[in-house]
């Protein structure tokens, strides 16, 4: 809402922001989830099995391919579906499983190594779909 009523009332200042906004967001973000990352390193290691890790993968995979192949004709759109496809929202994940009476320390480290390994499984997607646009704006 903020950057919407500032696009108005300050379009010269919105553009600016919007540009350096989403590098202090990921900044903060890094900074923000270090201290969790650090405390519960040892968890999320104990949940690093083959199958995990590999079922993860996989489930991100079919999120990706989904959300592209569903995105309608618009490659925006397409990303953007295929993104939160398979990346889906840890919040919502341990809302239900906490809600299911499951114990919250060994869902965490779960989400928290979904978090991590679709952060890394979707740099070749995002890589290849920048390709791909840059090729159509060329």
């Amino acid at each position: 809402v903020l950057g919407l009523l500032s696009a108005r009332a300050a379009p010269a200042f919105a553009g600016k922001a919007a540009g350096v906004l989403p590098k202090v967001s990921g900044i903060l973000l890094i900074v923000s989830l270090a201290p969790m990352l650090w405390a519960a390193w040892g968890p999320i290691t104990a949940q690093m099995t083959n199958f995990t890790v590999a079922a993860i993968a996989g489930f991100i995979a079919v999120g990706l391919l989904a959300g592209h192949l569903l995105g309608g004709p618009r490659g925006e759109d397409r990303t953007a579906l295929a993104l939160a496809t398979a990346t889906r929202h840890p919040g919502v994940a341990m809302a239900v499983l906490n809600a299911l009476g499951s114990d919250p320390g060994d869902v965490v480290p779960v989400v928290i190594l979904y978090l991590l390994i679709g952060s890394v499984a979707t740099i070749p997607y995002l890589r290849v779909r920048r390709a791909a646009a840059g090729a159509a704006g060329n």
